[in-house]
């Protein structure tokens, strides 16, 4: 009986100290869990880790008017650096260097994710007023001029390119007032969209598609469109994108000020084939009368573009077009500040500061992966983000602002390329 009595509570003793464990276990573990939550939450956030110093030199006010151009409307990564776009089209005369001095000037300068800086020094300058997009073609960089500083009689100037080795020179064979976009349908011919045409003067009476067949070294004419809802010497008719789906090139035309006082896009498209060119589906069908387009870029077979311009206080819809019809992404509340795309992802930041990606256009916005929002806001405008482009280098994930700010997302390992 002792003996059994010293082996019930050995027995006893055992099992009170499982149930200690066990316990102790329950309390601990969630307490750990938490705590390890709350680090992988601090370790993914929006970090500014730089400054643009020629965008942050822009006025934010010109003669009385709000102005856009310190803002970093368009990013773009290319061979290990982030390229910004900044500058006003509108308000003539900005540019680092005041609009004292003529003509003004755009800074090329990159942001270089190793020493976490933009440029001491810019890798170009030229004379435009604004770039609103970058383009890689090839192996080269192209920065259309969307604004030239002095009118293309005195100076005419389309773009400036970077080459394989990083070079940058401008090209300025045609007399074009504004290079709206740039495209290529194999890699080396090149085309233009601008929308001035007359050989003396500043006018803009019909758009044009320029072409190169020698890779950007002298252009000629492959299209002119004219105005068609308001044909007049005061009605402006351009081309705002260039886009290429399954090697053909598309544009669409869009009648600027004259009698209609207002934008409005042309109800066809033109499509070319590399030989031909012919009528295409409208592809800005469902919209408003006035969206133009921004920044076609192919995803997963369609063209993935922007209804407007980021600076543009207008709603701005995500548009996807298979080559004959257009749809715009309205489900996405209150429209989407920019976009980008890296792999088999589609990356959209939204004017509230949500950020979200998916290989697939088509799904609902409520199953887009959502990750971490970028919660910076305007002063003057609490619920509006000061985001205005977004952009992927080396799997880690970039907004520029309003404020001519970089932010970088700080994340335990970089964004996944392939959707898995």
């Amino acid at each position: 009986m002792v003996k059994h009595s010293s082996e019930s509570k050995m027995v006893f003793r055992h099992s009170m100290l499982f149930v200690t464990i066990l316990v102790t276990l329950c309390l601990t573990v969630p307490v750990f869990a938490q705590r390890q939550g709350a680090t992988n939450a601090v370790s993914q956030i929006w970090k500014r880790v730089a400054v643009h110093p020629q965008a942050a030199e822009q006025p934010e006010v010109i003669n009385n008017t709000p102005s856009y151009a310190r803002y970093l409307w368009t990013l773009k990564a290319w061979r290990g650096a982030l390229y910004a776009g900044y500058g006003d089209y509108n308000l003539n005369g900005v540019g680092y260097r005041s609009a004292t001095v003529a003509p003004t000037r755009f800074a090329i300068t990159p942001y270089s994710p190793v020493s976490g800086k933009f440029a001491v020094a810019p890798a170009f300058e030229f004379d435009t007023e604004a770039v609103s997009v970058f383009r890689v073609i090839g192996n080269r960089l192209y920065a259309p001029a969307q604004d030239a500083s002095l009118p293309p009689s005195l100076n005419p100037l389309n773009f400036a390119v970077a080459d394989e080795s990083g070079t940058w020179t401008q090209h300025t064979e045609q007399l074009a007032l504004h290079v709206w976009d740039m495209a290529s349908i194999d890699g080396i011919g090149l085309f233009m969209v601008t929308s001035a045409t007359c050989p003396t003067t500043e006018c803009e009476d019909e758009a044009v598609v320029w072409q190169s067949t020698d890779g950007g070294v002298s252009f000629f004419k492959s299209l002119t469109v004219r105005g068609e809802f308001s044909p007049s010497s005061t009605t402006y008719t351009r081309f705002y994108f260039a886009g290429v789906l399954n090697r053909k090139l598309y544009v669409q035309g869009v009648d600027d000020g004259g009698a209609l006082l207002s934008r409005r896009h042309h109800t066809t498209s033109r499509v070319f084939d590399g030989t031909t060119w012919t009528i295409g589906g409208d592809m800005l069908s469902g919209g408003l009368p006035d969206d133009y387009g921004y920044q076609p870029t192919e995803f997963n077979g369609e063209l993935i573009y922007m209804t407007r311009y980021p600076f543009s206080d207008a709603r701005r819809d995500l548009v996807v077009f298979d080559g004959n019809e257009a749809r715009y992404l309205t489900d996405i509340p209150n429209g989407i500040a920019n976009f980008t795309t890296d792999g088999n992802y589609l990356y959209v930041l939204t004017p509230e500061g949500d950020v979200r990606r998916t290989s697939d256009a088509s799904r609902a916005w409520s199953r887009w992966e959502r990750l971490t929002p970028f919660r910076v806001f305007e002063t003057a405008r609490p619920n509006v983000s000061i985001g205005r482009s977004i952009a992927i280098l080396d799997g880690s994930l970039y907004i520029g602002t309003s404020r001519a700010e970089l932010y970088r997302l700080t994340a335990r390992k970089p964004l996944s390329r392939r959707f898995r």
